[in-house]
């Protein structure tokens, strides 16, 4: 005998996204992608239709509807999830902050200007004049990082990352909140003991525009590297010293890295992978390209460059190391350190998708 389909929880946001549904949970935060079938048929869960209606209306049999059912019914559509507050890992460790919303509506205006066409192209250009300043005088910055090495230095760097961070974290969220998006958490990160920022842009899920949605993504790296384009500037114009001057070079020598390395690649789970994920049109790339069976080449050559560039970084850190504990060599330990601190200040919060 057919089942009454259960009610939808009329809390969720449900947003039609061209070929797929976009459903978001507003109590785990968690984010669902449908379908067009399937999220075409959620208008049934009201309590009257039947397991036999859900099957006719997909052309299936009732079995499959049944398992459809509960398979929505695991993602916690028709009921909250119970969510008992579990003890985070000591290693990585989240504290929301504060709801940022009130002040980056404020900051619209502002936000409008720098996410516009002509915006983006100048702070484009500026990362670019600072990246051809940077390596025309590598030199200079190389000496002149050697300032880091005494524990005043590597505060100094400490504090100028954290900037950094912060800044880079804020151009997602003015981007978004640009966009009519919600940004209702910032906060703080602790990674192997070593504190960051985060900021909750996961509503850009909803954003209907792919353009929008590749922006917020875009907005981090970008004013980052912005700022620090800037600085490399201001270094080489007045070459700052003491305190300054390690702060300004902690920025450009950590915040460089860290962009080319992990923020802006596409193979490790930081901006430069969501914007991939966001420019093809798929997602979950990662356990797509590393499942039993690929579904294309793209995916296959995807899989094989992320296992090679793990490796680099393996080879990196053991290098490092391997210096650091036979030779006593000053360099390399600080370069590991540093190393290990560009890795822990890449972390993004991700954008946490399910597919159904």
């Amino acid at each position: 005998m057919p089942e009454t389909l259960p009610k939808l929880r009329t809390d969720l946001v449900i947003r039609h996204m061209g070929q797929a549904y976009v459903v978001k949970d507003p109590l785990s935060k968690d984010f669902f992608k449908l379908d067009e079938r399937t999220g075409g048929v959620l208008y049934m869960f009201d309590g009257l239709h039947t397991t036999m209606d859900l099957a006719n209306a997909l052309d299936i049999d009732e079995t499959e509807a049944v398992l459809l059912v509960n398979r929505l019914s695991d993602f916690g559509f028709f009921a909250p999830l119970s969510k008992k507050k579990q003890k985070q890992p000591w290693h990585y460790m989240m504290w929301p902050v504060v709801n940022p919303s009130g002040a980056l509506s404020a900051l619209v205006p502002v936000a409008k200007v720098l996410y516009s066409r002509t915006g983006l192209v100048i702070q484009a250009l500026i990362a670019c004049i600072g990246t051809f300043v940077f390596v025309r005088h590598i030199s200079l910055f190389y000496t002149s990082a050697k300032s880091l090495l005494d524990p005043a230095g590597i505060v100094a760097a400490y504090i100028g990352v954290l900037c950094i961070s912060l800044l880079h974290e804020s151009g997602h969220a003015m981007a978004l909140q640009a966009f009519g998006g919600n940004v209702s958490e910032m906060g703080i990160i602790l990674l192997i003991l070593v504190p960051g920022f985060y900021t909750d842009v996961s509503d850009s899920y909803l954003l209907r525009s792919r353009k929008q949605r590749l922006i917020v993504l875009i907005a981090g790296p970008l004013l980052e590297l912005t700022g620090w384009a800037m600085l490399v500037l201001v270094f080489r114009a007045f070459r700052p010293s003491g305190f300054i001057g390690q702060f300004v070079l902690g920025i450009i020598t950590i915040a460089g890295l860290r962009s080319l390395l992990f923020n802006l690649n596409p193979l490790v789970r930081t901006d430069g992978y969501f914007i991939l994920e966001e420019t093809l049109g798929v997602t979950n790339l990662y356990e797509k390209a590393f499942s039993d069976k690929p579904p294309g080449r793209l995916f296959r050559v995807y899989a094989f460059a992320s296992v090679l560039y793990s490796l680099f970084l393996v080879l990196v850190a053991a290098w490092g190391a391997y210096k650091a504990v036979t030779r006593s060599n000053v360099w390399a330990m600080t370069w590991l350190f540093v190393f290990v601190l560009i890795a822990l200040f890449s972390v993004e919060r991700g954008r946490h998708d399910k597919a159904a």
